[in-house]
């Protein structure tokens, strides 16, 4: 009888472990949890996006405008560099 309650416990940890390990997963998925690289790449997005609307503000003309333009440009290039392809 103390044989089959060591081997359910030998057994039964592994087990239980394991299904708490699919459910912590599950529970993390459907939580909204979102990848470090994903929340990168989409700060990034969003700040290129609000660079090129600066850029066309039209309280910037000339040099400023070009100055800026060639900043996001920067910012594009530094994005694709870093993931492989346009933001």
């Amino acid at each position: 009888m103390k044989f089959l309650k060591v081997m359910g416990w030998i057994v039964g940890l592994p087990v239980g472990g394991f299904v708490l390990l699919v459910l912590f997963m599950m529970l993390r998925d459907c939580s909204g949890f979102t990848p470090p690289e994903v929340s990168a790449r989409a700060s990034a997005r969003a700040a290129i996006e609000k660079c090129w609307s600066n850029q066309s503000s039209k309280s910037n003309v000339g040099a400023m405008a070009s100055n800026i333009a060639g900043i996001c440009q920067k910012m594009e290039a530094d994005f694709v560099k870093v993931n492989g392809f346009q933001p």
